[in-house]
């Protein structure tokens, strides 16, 4: 049985080959100024993510913390793959 709990894993690290796309990490993020060209040169090697949120800068920690295990408890990981997405919701 995998651990359900992961170690924390630095910028550099995700986007190392093939580490992303093996990782079965959803990235969570607020880092909207050099990640969508890290994404965009990511995507056309045709490699896959298991899911990005970016942050809403007003979010609390409680609220993220809500609503990360909200998706943990009611979607599949497999659901997230390749989707870009504000959290919360």
């Amino acid at each position: 049985m995998k651990s359900l709990i992961k170690r924390p894993v630095l910028f550099n690290d995700f986007f190392s080959k093939p580490y992303l796309g093996l990782s079965q990490r959803l990235l969570v993020t607020d880092n909207r100024t050099s990640m969508p060209e890290h994404l965009e040169e990511y995507w056309q090697k045709n490699q896959q993510i298991w899911g990005l949120f970016w942050i809403h800068p007003t979010t609390t920690m409680g609220k993220l913390a809500e609503e990360l295990i909200m998706i943990w408890e009611t979607t599949e990981a497999e659901e997230w793959i390749n989707v870009v997405d504000w959290i919360p919701f």
